[in-house]
């Protein structure tokens, strides 16, 4: 599962800019969020760039400029002056509204040249993940939907073809509609490609490893799977549950929106999940998380979970709750 994360955007490249907020509309912070990861180093601190403006309301951290001590440096009136780009706009910004304003440098904003966020197109997507999934050779094996029906685990794994390696996986495409996934069952060394419909994990208790999931014609409910170096590809909408966790070099697409209500392992710094929706983006995560996020209209942040990563979105980016955002770079 790795190209998913070679292919994943990296943004302007004319004007690659640290931020790891970036709106192309307007940024919105409804709370008390902290975007200063370690106040005492520079290299975590969450910038944000709304290219039409900002509304910060409560008391959201900020990183700032500090002395040789480590105290902030203040301005004639006795407010810590805020460090480069740590919130800016675009030329032609708009709306620009901090009721506390208790920053130095914050209105006016700090102007830089327009960020644009590319979020990739998700059937070109898909077809760069299964090309590179997928070894030369590999025949798929064809299962019809409804032909058997796979109504438990034992039934499953009676009927269902079994995984393959890390090198060679087994290439599973269902025809004829809609597959439910029983509970308890485990995946691993797979790409499942399901034509026609879209997909359901029953219950809970699913495991899955090194597993590439396509619906072509529906959308997904992860339920609450537990996924290591996954690609999960919806052509519709994407939601999951609280216990939902991801592992690894992972990736979720979707042709609509994503509920990302789930979790990405924050202790290891070398795993990393992408997120990449067409339209909107709402992160209802319970606990820290490791991702990237990308999306093609509207994200909202909610909840006061600790994300180490980024955000981008064509449109709007929203934080109604008290979040940590750390920048993770080099992960």
């Amino acid at each position: 599962a790795t190209l998913a994360q070679a292919a994943a955007p990296t943004g302007n490249e004319s004007a690659p800019l640290p931020f790891s907020i970036r709106a192309e509309g307007r940024v919105t912070v409804n709370g008390n969020s902290d975007f200063d990861g370690d106040p005492l180093l520079a290299d975590d601190d969450a910038l944000i760039y709304g290219g039409q403006g900002f509304t910060l309301n409560g008391q959201p951290v900020l990183p700032v400029q500090r002395d040789a001590a480590g105290n902030p440096i203040l301005d004639d009136l006795g407010r810590p002056v805020l460090i480069d780009n740590a919130v800016a706009v675009a030329a032609d910004h708009g709306h620009l509204n901090a009721p506390n304003n208790q920053y130095g440098g914050l209105i006016p904003p700090q102007v830089v040249e327009t960020q644009t966020v590319d979020v990739p197109e998700h059937d070109g997507f898909v077809a760069e993940v299964l090309a590179a999934e997928i070894p030369a050779g590999v025949t798929p094996i064809e299962m019809y939907a409804y032909g058997q029906p796979l109504y438990n685990q034992q039934v499953w794994n009676e009927n269902f073809p079994a995984g393959g390696t890390a090198e060679v996986p087994t290439v599973v495409r269902i025809t004829g509609g809609w597959l439910n996934i029983p509970h308890g069952v485990n995946l691993e060394h797979l790409v499942l490609i399901v034509e026609n419909g879209g997909l359901n994990f029953n219950g809970n208790g699913h495991q899955l490893n090194n597993v590439t999931i396509v619906t072509y014609g529906g959308g997904m409910n992860l339920s609450g799977v537990v996924g290591t170096d996954v690609n999960i590809l919806s052509a519709a909408q994407l939601q999951m549950n609280s216990s939902s966790t991801f592992a690894g070099q992972s990736t979720l697409a979707a042709r609509n929106s994503i509920h990302f209500n789930g979790q990405a392992t924050a202790s290891v710094a070398d795993d990393q999940l992408t997120v990449i929706a067409q339209e909107d983006i709402a992160f209802n995560g319970p606990s820290d998380t490791r991702a990237d996020f990308w999306a093609g209209r509207n994200f909202r942040f909610n909840g006061n979970a600790t994300l180490y990563g980024s955000i981008n979105a064509k449109g709007n980016i929203t934080f109604n709750a008290q979040a940590t955002v750390f920048a993770d770079f080099d992960a």
